[in-house]
């Protein structure tokens, strides 16, 4: 997998990969991850948003993941 925008703070990590994907890793106890859990997870697990976790389809996600993840957190 090949990710083309990555966004992080101290303990979550969000990106997107280069077929417009969402993933996640990290602390989701606040539900940051925004798949409607509270799970954390070590290593990347993708994130199904809307359409399959097509980001294009995400409102107010344009390129980025920041917007994605400040929405969410």
């Amino acid at each position: 997998m090949k990710f083309k925008s990555v966004y992080s703070d101290s303990n979550t990590t969000v990106a997107l990969d280069s077929d417009g994907h969402i993933w996640a890793w990290g602390i989701n106890s606040s539900g940051q991850f925004g798949d409607g859990t509270k799970t954390d997870s070590s290593i990347p697990r993708k994130i199904d948003v809307t359409d399959g976790g097509n980001a294009r389809d995400v409102p107010g996600c344009q390129d980025g993941l920041v917007e994605f993840y400040r929405a969410r957190y």
